[in-house]
């Protein structure tokens, strides 16, 4: 009996040592990201009655990713940290229709993030490169803003005043609002400007921001975008 007894001593200890030194579970780097597709300022369900959009993202290993949006017109998924590209589809194998601008950003935080995808109005037929075409068929202008990493961002414009307004292609009555995107940032407002050669993003209005820190609203807004941070500054000049 006391032999047993010294035993279980022994290898009581042992136990508690193989119990302190297991290796812990680390928390996979990444971020839940989920978000509206919109148009017109109203969400939108699909290309047609019968089919959603697919939301395509390419960036780290394993590959590209498939996100199918819902009865709501909602999408949600988790991504590893790294640098992505967004683009809208009307199915899975489809990558010649423009209902977005690719949309580059790069995630490195963990936490919930809404990244809302604004559908262009309509169809464009117009011939001329990417630049005039966006120009004259949806009020789209757009700005190389690559970070000191490499990472190929872009400010977009969208929506912005013209002859005509797209949207009443699309929805009568629909209130003019303009949109601006930069990394993580979309921002939704009555106008919006960028100045390329200050990298000054201003946005008036019954301003809406989104981006890694939540929702945020205010009558007008300066930003200072550089490597992928938006900065807030004075209004005055």
């Amino acid at each position: 009996m006391t032999r047993m007894l010294s035993y279980v001593l022994l290898a009581f200890p042992a136990a508690i040592l193989l119990a302190q030194s297991a290796p812990t579970a680390t928390p996979p780097a990444q971020v839940h990201i989920s978000g509206t597709i919109r148009q017109c300022g109203k969400p939108v369900l699909g290309p047609s009655p019968s089919g959603p959009f697919w939301v395509r993202f390419e960036g780290p290993p394993p590959g590209p990713r498939m996100v199918q949006v819902n009865d709501s017109g909602v999408y949600e998924t988790d991504l590893p940290f790294g640098v992505w590209t967004m683009t809208l589809r009307a199915a899975p194998d489809d990558d010649t229709t423009e209902f977005v601008r690719p949309r580059h950003f790069q995630v490195s935080a963990s936490g919930k993030l809404v990244f809302d995808i604004y559908l262009r109005s309509v169809a464009c037929s117009v011939l001329g490169t990417p630049e005039q075409r966006a120009a004259f068929c949806w009020g789209e202008e757009f700005f190389p803003a690559p970070s000191a990493t490499g990472v190929p961002l872009e400010v977009d414009l969208f929506g912005l005043h013209q002859p005509w307004t797209p949207c009443t292609a699309v929805q009568e009555n629909s209130r003019h609002r303009e949109v601006a995107t930069y990394n993580l940032l979309s921002i939704e407002a009555d106008n919006v400007a960028y100045h390329p050669s200050e990298k000054i993003l201003e946005a008036g209005g019954d301003v809406l921001m989104k981006d890694e820190s939540g929702e945020h609203k205010a009558d007008s807004v300066r930003l200072y975008l550089v490597d992928g941070q938006a900065s807030a500054l004075a209004h005055d000049r």
